[in-house]
This record gives structure tokens, C-alpha cells and sequence, in this order.
């Protein structure tokens, strides 16, 4: 949208698209907001450890000795495998519990969090910045109003003192 200039005179739908265009930016600047807030939330969230079912129906790694061996077979999941297996738990098919405690990932999400809670601040405080602006705006659009309606005043001053000396 083209900027007002005071010379030019709007309609009603013309004002209207302009007010819009300006209060998107601070429902952008709070979109911003709330997006931060949620990446700060979800660092504080993976602090914490988590408890999840894994479920592996189908998934089969193939033994060392099926390509060499042509008599080799799997071992049947549901009778079980071998005890020895260098596999971890959550590999071969099943379903067990899976705890997550993040130990080392906690200086990094620690981090993360602190981020997140600075950029939430940034936000803020553009958000704050843009709606100062937008009310910078509009009282310089009532200026320039006030200052057309003197001008006007002037002029019609203007006038009838020329027909006055007509």
C-alpha cells in the first residue's frame, strides 16, 4: 500500500486497507511472541526425562551370517533370539518402554532455553516498539488533519477578505 500523502483524498475502503496493513505488523510482532514463548517451553520440556511404549512390529536387522550361509535362518521373535546380541533394546521387534533421561543434552537445552527466553524478550519489546510507532502514526495523521483543517480556515479567510475588497 502506497503511503498517504496529505494532498490526496481516500475512501472509506482505501482508509480501511491502510489501517489493516498497519495493524498486521503488531499481529505479526505477536505471532513472533507466541512463537518464542513455545520454543522456550519446549527447551524447558526436554529437560525433563521421558517415558515412552516403542512398538517395532516388523523391523529385522539380518544376521552377520546370512549372506555367507546358506542354511542360515533368523531367529523367530516371537520365540526368542539369541542372548547374545549386540543389538540395543529398541532394534529388534517388540514392544518395551523406552526412558529418555537427558544428562549431556541438558548444558545444551539449558542454553537453548536461555535463548529462547532472550528472543521472547526481543520480541516483546518489538512488539512494544511497533505499536509505539503505530500510535506515532496516527497522531501524525490527526496533525496533518488539524493542519489542513487551518488551512483551510486560512484560506477561506483569504477569500473573503478578496471579495470584501471586490
Amino acid at each position: 500500500i502506497r503511503n498517504i500523502s496529505p494532498e490526496q483524498e481516500l475512501n472509506i475502503d482505501e482508509l480501511y486497507s491502510y489501517a489493516v496493513e498497519r495493524t498486521e505488523r503488531i499481529a505479526l510482532k505477536e505471532e513472533a511472541i507466541q512463537q518464542a514463548d513455545s520454543q522456550k517451553a519446549a527447551a524447558f520440556a526436554s529437560f525433563f526425562p521421558s517415558l515412552s511404549l516403542v512398538y517395532n512390529k516388523f523391523y529385522r536387522i539380518p544376521g552377520p551370517n546370512s549372506h555367507f550361509n546358506p542354511f542360515y535362518t533368523e531367529p523367530n521373535p516371537l520365540t526368542g533370539g539369541s542372548s547374545t546380541s549386540s543389538l540395543p533394546p529398541t532394534v529388534g521387534p517388540g514392544t518395551r518402554l523406552l526412558l529418555s533421561i537427558p544428562i549431556l543434552n541438558g548444558v545444551n537445552q539449558y542454553t537453548t532455553y536461555k535463548a529462547a527466553g532472550a528472543l521472547a524478550n526481543v520480541r516483546m519489546n518489538e512488539a512494544k516498539y511497533e505499536s509505539g510507532r503505530l500510535y506515532l502514526e496516527i497522531a501524525q495523521a490527526y496533525y496533518n488533519i488539524l493542519q489542513l483543517k487551518e488551512v483551510i480556515l486560512l484560506e477561506e479567510k483569504k477569500i473573503d477578505l478578496v471579495r470584501k475588497m471586490i
